[in-house]
């Protein structure tokens, strides 16, 4: 609902704490994922769906993973319902959540699989280095709420 803007000479934990909002802060705060908004519990925080959105056109350039078009669809999809039903004054079924919930599920224990499948021998390796696209499931995966 409101976006506050300041300068601040570190980027840190010290900015956040000097600006004094989030610390203060009792709703639900909408971010980026970056870690140090996870140091305050007094707050949620949810992902921002335009940052997700960039995130999923990326690996569907770049990786060419099924997970970005079906999950960028059903966030779109819920985005549409979401609106419909504030235009209209009411709120989701309980029904609707479901689905979308089941259907969030699946999505990811398919982007899941589809991962390992496209990277499993350079995860045998010792030292690999997660795909850009497993990075982003399991973001999912842990703010699915």
């Amino acid at each position: 609902m409101y976006t506050y803007y300041e300068a601040h000479r570190k980027r840190g934990k010290e900015a956040v704490d000097d600006i004094n909002i989030i610390s203060n802060f009792t709703g639900t705060a909408v971010g980026d994922c970056w870690k140090t908004y996870h140091q305050y519990s007094n707050c949620n925080d949810a992902l921002c769906s335009a940052h997700i959105l960039r995130e999923l056109n990326g690996i569907s350039e770049l990786e060419n993973q099924k997970l970005s078009h079906s999950m960028k669809n059903l966030l779109l999809e819920i985005k549409k319902e979401s609106d419909l039903s504030w235009n209209t004054g009411n709120s989701l079924t309980i029904d609707k959540i479901e689905s979308f919930k089941k259907r969030y599920a699946k999505i990811l224990a398919n982007g899941f699989k589809e991962d390992y499948i496209a990277n499993s021998e350079s995860y045998s390796k010792k030292k690999s280095k997660k795909s850009t696209s497993l990075n982003l499931t399991d973001r999912l995966s842990g703010y699915n709420d």
